[in-house]
C-alpha cells in the first residue's frame, strides 16, 4: 500500500503539472474561437478519432509489456495453460526490444497508409482541402505510440522524474507555440508577432493547434532516444507471439473504449439536427464543458499510472485480494471527494472558459460522476488482468459501447449532448456492475459494494440539496449576503460529507491500513 500510494502520487503529480499547464490552452483556444465555436468544434472532433487510431497504433502491447516485463521479468511457455505458473525467464531488454520493434514497423505500415489516403479522409471528414490535417495526425499518432513503451519502462522502474521531465517537455512546448500561433487572434492583430516572422494565417486556422501538438511530439522522442540507446533492441518472435496473443483482446476492448470516451463528439456532428457548421459549434460547447471534468479525469489517470503496475507486482501473493479491496476503498472515498468538491464549485470553475462557451456548465457533474466510475471499473478489471482472461475485457468494453451506442442514437436527437453525457454514466456505470458480478466468479475479491454504494449515494444526494438550496438564494434577488451564503453553503455541504464519509468508511480503512 505504501509502494501504491507512492508511486500514486509522483505519478498523480506528475499528471496534475502536465495536465493543470496543458489545461491553459481552454481558455486560450475557447477566447481564441470565441466567435467560430465550430472551429474548436473540429480540434474536439478530430482529437475524438485519434483517440481509437491510438489504440489500433499500440495493438495491445502496452500492457503486454507490463505482462512480461512487470513481474520480476517471469513469463509463461506456450504451452502453459491459462492460469499455470509462470516458468523461464525473460531479460527486460529483450520484453522492450520485443515490443518496441513490434511498434516500429507496425507504426511506419499505419503512417504510411494514414498519409497516402490523406484525401480521402479529408473529405470523408467533411473537412475538404484539408488533408494536411490527416498528414499531421498520421505523424502525430505515430510518434506518441514509438513514445509509450518507453514511458511505460520508466512507470516500471520506478523513474518518475525522467517520466514528469519529458511530460512537461512536451507540454511546456505545445503550450507556449499555442500561445504563440493564436495569441495574434486573441489580440485581433495578425501582425502581432510580425518582428519575429510570423504573422497569423486564416487559411490555417485551427491548424496551428496540430502544428505545436506535432512539434511537441518530435520532441518528446528526441528526449526519449538517451533511454532507447541504453537498451538492447533485440527481438524475439516467440515472446512477440504471447505478447500479442495476450494483448492483442485489448484492441477490441479499448476501440469500444473509446467509443465510451469520445465518440459521442463524432456522433454530436453527425446526429444533431442543425447543419454541419451549428452541429460542431454544439460539439465545441460540450467539449468545453467536458474539460471541467479534468479534475476527477486527471485522479483516474494517475491512479492508473500507479496502480497498473503495482496490481501485477502484487499477483500472487497472499493477501493480494485483501490489499486490491483496500485500494478500490481508498480511491472511492477520495474520488466521492473530488465529485462533489468540484460540483460544489461549478460556477467559479466556469469563468476557465470563454463566455461564449458556459452554457454546458451543468452536464460537468454527470461527466464527474461518470469518470468515478470508470475509476471503479478500472480497479475491477484486475481479476481479468492478473488471470490472463484479457478477452473478457472485450465483452465488458463492448456492452458499455452498446449503451454508448443506443444511449446516444436515442437521445442526441432529442436532447443533444445532454444526453451524451448522461450516457457516458449509464455505459461507464453498466461496465463497472458487470465487471463486479462477472469478476467474483474467477477472482473474488472481498470489496464492500454496501459501503462504497453508500459513499457515492451520499456525494450525489448532497449535491443535488446543495443545487436545489443554491437555486432558491439566486432566485432572490438583490440580496448582497447572496455570495457569502453560497460560499458557507457549500463549506457545510462538503463538512457533512466528510463526517458521513467518515462514519461510512473512513475510520474502518484507517483502522486497517494501521493494522496493516
Amino acid at each position: 500500500m505504501r509502494s501504491l500510494l507512492g508511486q500514486t502520487a509522483l505519478y498523480g503529480l506528475s499528471t496534475v503539472a502536465v495536465r493543470l499547464l496543458n489545461y491553459a490552452l481552454v481558455p486560450l483556444h475557447t477566447v481564441a474561437f470565441s466567435a467560430n465555436q465550430a472551429d474548436y468544434g473540429i480540434i474536439s472532433e478530430l482529437y475524438a478519432w485519434v483517440t481509437f487510431l491510438n489504440v489500433v497504433f499500440m495493438f495491445g502491447m502496452e500492457t503486454a509489456f507490463f505482462r512480461y516485463a512487470g513481474q520480476q521479468g517471469k513469463a509463461r511457455s506456450d504451452s502453459s495453460p491459462e492460469g499455470a505458473p509462470s516458468t523461464g525467464t525473460i531479460d527486460l531488454s529483450k520484453v522492450f526490444g520485443t515490443a518496441f520493434v513490434s511498434l516500429l514497423i507496425s507504426t511506419a505500415i499505419g503512417c504510411s497508409l494514414l498519409i497516402g489516403g490523406s484525401t480521402g479522409i479529408a473529405s470523408f471528414l467533411q473537412l475538404p482541402g484539408m488533408q494536411h490535417f490527416v498528414i499531421w495526425f498520421a505523424l502525430i499518432i505515430g510518434l506518441d505510440t514509438l513514445a509509450n513503451i518507453p514511458f511505460a519502462l520508466l512507470r516500471l522502474q520506478g523513474r518518475p522524474l525522467y517520466y514528469l521531465s519529458v511530460k512537461l517537455l512536451n507540454v511546456i512546448l505545445n503550450v507556449s507555440l499555442n500561445a504563440f500561433f493564436l495569441w495574434p487572434l486573441v489580440q485581433g492583430q495578425f501582425d502581432l508577432f510580425s518582428a519575429v516572422g510570423y504573422t497569423y494565417d486564416p487559411a490555417i486556422g485551427v491548424g496551428y493547434v496540430f502544428i505545436a501538438n506535432l512539434a511537441a511530439s518530435v520532441l518528446t522522442m528526441l528526449a526519449l532516444l538517451p533511454l532507447l540507446f541504453k537498451l538492447r533492441m533485440g527481438f524475439d518472435f516467440a515472446l512477440w507471439k504471447r505478447m500479442i496473443a495476450y494483448g492483442s483482446p485489448f484492441i477490441l476492448a479499448g476501440l469500444a473504449g473509446m467509443v465510451n470516451e469520445t465518440l459521442d463528439r463524432i456522433l454530436l456532428v453527425r446526429w444533431l439536427p442543425g447543419d454541419t457548421l451549428a452541429n460542431r459549434a454544439q460539439v465545441g460547447v460540450y467539449s468545453a464543458a467536458y474539460k471541467l471534468s479534468i479534475f476527477m479525469t486527471l485522479a483516474v489517470q494517475a491512479f492508473r499510472l500507479g496502480a497498473e503496475p503495482f496490481f501485477f507486482k502484487m499477483a500472487g501473493q497472499r493477501d493480494a485480494a485483501e490489499v486490491y479491496a483496500l485500494v478500490m476503498r481508498g480511491f472511492v472515498l477520495v474520488a466521492a471527494f473530488i465529485f462533489l468538491g468540484v460540483s460544489l464549485l461549478l460556477q467559479p470553475l466556469g469563468y476557465i472558459l470563454g463566455a461564449n462557451y458556459r452554457e454546458a456548465l451543468y452536464v460537468v457533474p454527470i461527466l464527474l460522476m461518470a469518470n468515478l466510475w470508470l475509476g471503479i471499473y478500472y480497479n475491477l478489471s484486475v481479476w481479468y488482468k492478473i488471470s490472463d482472461r484479457t478477452r473478457n475485457a472485450i465483452w465488458l468494453a463492448l456492452a458499455g459501447a452498446l449503451i454508448t451506442l443506443a444511449g446516444n442514437a436515442w437521445g442526441i436527437p432529442r436532447y443533444g449532448y445532454w444526453a451524451s453525457a448522461w450516457t457516458t454514466l449509464l455505459a461507464y456505470s453498466g461496465m463497472a456492475i458487470l465487471s463486479a458480478l462477472w469478476g467474483r466468479r474467477h477472482y473474488p475479491i472481498p470489496y464492500p459494494f454496501v459501503r462504497l454504494a453508500g459513499l457515492i449515494l451520499s456525494a450525489a444526494l448532497l449535491y443535488a440539496l446543495y443545487f436545489w438550496v443554491e437555486g432558491l438564494l439566486l432566485s432572490e434577488p438583490g440580496s448582497s449576503a447572496t455570495g457569502y451564503l453560497i460560499w458557507l453553503l457549500r463549506l457545510a455541504v462538503l463538512s457533512l460529507f466528510g463526517l458521513i464519509a467518515w462514519r461510512i468508511e473512513g475510520r474502518r480503512l484507517l483502522q486497517q491500513l494501521k493494522g496493516r
